[in-house]
């Protein structure tokens, strides 16, 4: 069984992380979740154990700064996962594994966990920084890279632009 997250519909959500986690396929690495969960109410444990913040409703985490973590059964991570007028990682190449969604325009926002590919589903462009955080890349609206190289694999952050330019 695997448990993945998905996105909660919230009128003031400005921000929606995502996760997975599954018997066999999670990466330990780099603070992606623990593999071993089998059920829902573990992967919702052990995400609150790492981060208290927020109120458990049903199968989601809601958290104060708009944060919605939700863990529900399924085998299935693709693009479509990624809403339009967001920028979404990838834990794994080609646009599968952990998943996490950012919205937002002249902001930047956190990034944990392992980057191996990315998304602006934005009409926006999008800066995504390397792991270190002291550079980045480009991306115009609609931008699309299914394998990270290794200097982005844990990207620090993202600046989700305010117009079409970086």
């Amino acid at each position: 069984m695997r448990i993945i997250s998905s996105v909660v519909a919230l009128a003031c959500a400005a921000v929606v992380t995502w996760a997975t986690y599954g018997t066999a396929s999670a990466e330990p690495e780099g603070g992606d979740p623990d593999p071993s969960f089998e059920t829902a109410a573990e992967a919702l444990a052990a995400e609150l154990a790492r981060d208290p913040r927020g109120e458990v409703i049903g199968n989601a985490i809601v958290r104060p700064d708009d944060t919605v973590f939700v863990a529900l059964d399924s085998d299935v991570y693709s693009l479509s996962e990624c809403a339009s007028g967001r920028f979404c990682v990838w834990a794994r190449t080609n646009f599968t594994g952990s998943f996490q969604s950012k919205s937002g325009s002249g902001v930047t926002r956190n990034l944990s966990g392992t980057t191996k590919s990315a998304w602006n589903n934005r009409g926006k462009a999008a800066r995504l920084y390397n792991n270190a955080g002291s550079a980045w890349t480009c991306y115009a609206p609609g931008d699309q890279d299914s394998s990270l190289p290794s200097s982005y694999q844990a990207a620090a952050k993202v600046y989700l632009a305010s117009g079409g330019a970086c």
